[in-house]
């Protein structure tokens, strides 16, 4: 993080190109470490970019900073937290894995 001119400070704005599922896993990993202020690009760079909005292009250099992680283990659902949240029927549980995953790996391996 450091190297990427990152400090505990710098927002984030985190996107892809892919609907969204590795933005939000980098969303998600960046507050486990403890780096709160990151946000989500709305709609992703594919309509960022059909909008005409502003891309900056070429090399990019970054002054080095320090990134404290700060790890949150209680953003992890165990085994056993997800065994009683399935108990739960106040507890909603949401897969967001894309539609391929639900069969199982034999629908996800080609």
């Amino acid at each position: 993080m450091g190297r990427l001119g990152i400090s505990n400070y710098t927002t984030v704005v985190v996107y892809d190109i892919q609907g969204g599922f590795m933005c939000n896993r980098m969303w998600w990993a960046l507050r486990y470490y403890g780096h709160d202020s990151v946000k989500i690009l709305d709609g992703d760079l594919l309509k960022w970019m059909l909008e005409g909005r502003f891309l900056e292009a070429g090399k990019v250099t970054s002054t080095l900073t320090t990134f404290q992680a700060h790890v949150r283990p209680e953003l992890i659902a165990t085994n056993e937290v997800i065994k009683a949240a399935i108990q739960d029927p106040n507890i909603h549980i949401i897969d967001a894995l894309p539609e391929e995953y639900y069969g199982g790996c034999a629908n996800v391996i080609r």
